[in-house]
């Protein structure tokens, strides 16, 4: 099933004057009517050009991606992993609806060099307090504590988007003098990649 109803579609994926598709961010409140997101809570403190939220701690079923200079490949292997456990390879044998962000954690080195990365599906609500074990040795259940974020969003299928918006959000990070712990940083994508709009975030944890 999709993503998001042709409705959606229509508002926030329609055509700009100059003919492409429009690739402003679907709103989050619009995504989470449809699929169950993970919890948010936003914050007075966001910014010209980035928001502020706190994450409330809760389990994340995770996988490793395995090649970290064939993204495209790992992202995929990691997908289907993590799909697989909530379609039912988990010790309970059960089916777990599927929720968003599909969300990575980014690992660099002392020169910002990506030296590994992380996938990750929320585990809904309904599974927070008795989580099924994963059958597959490579899928984990993390529990992830209380966090402040800062991110950007932005729309559209252009996945180099996500250095430019790391760098913007860099930008931003020294201007409002904000402290930031980069051992986390991440992007989520609340949208498949070939259905319509789009809405990817790039994120850093506040120190």
């Amino acid at each position: 099933s999709s993503y998001l109803s042709s409705g959606i579609n229509a508002e926030y994926g329609g055509p700009r004057r100059d003919g492409r598709k429009c690739s402003k961010p679907v709103p989050l409140e619009v995504l989470c009517e449809h699929l169950e997101c993970a919890p948010f809570q936003k914050m007075n403190s966001s910014g010209c050009g980035y928001e502020t939220r706190m994450i409330p701690g809760a389990k994340w079923v995770g996988t490793r991606l395995e090649d970290i200079s064939d993204l495209e490949r790992s992202g995929r292997l990691g997908f289907w992993k993590l799909f697989r456990y909530i379609s039912g390879a988990n010790s309970d044998g059960v089916k777990i609806n599927m929720t968003i962000p599909v969300l990575y954690q980014w690992f660099m080195d002392e020169n910002y060099s990506l030296t590994g990365g992380q996938m990750f599906f929320y585990v809904p609500a309904e599974y927070q307090e008795n989580t099924p074990e994963p059958l597959d040795d490579s899928v984990f259940i993390d529990e992830f504590d209380d966090a402040v974020i800062y991110n950007r969003a932005f729309g559209g299928n252009d996945m180099d988007q996500y250095e430019k918006e790391f760098e913007r959000l860099g930008e931003i990070i020294e201007r409002e003098d904000l402290s930031v712990d980069l051992r986390f940083v991440m992007t989520a994508e609340y949208t498949r990649p070939e259905r319509g709009p789009q809405r990817h975030e790039v994120i850093v944890v506040a120190a």
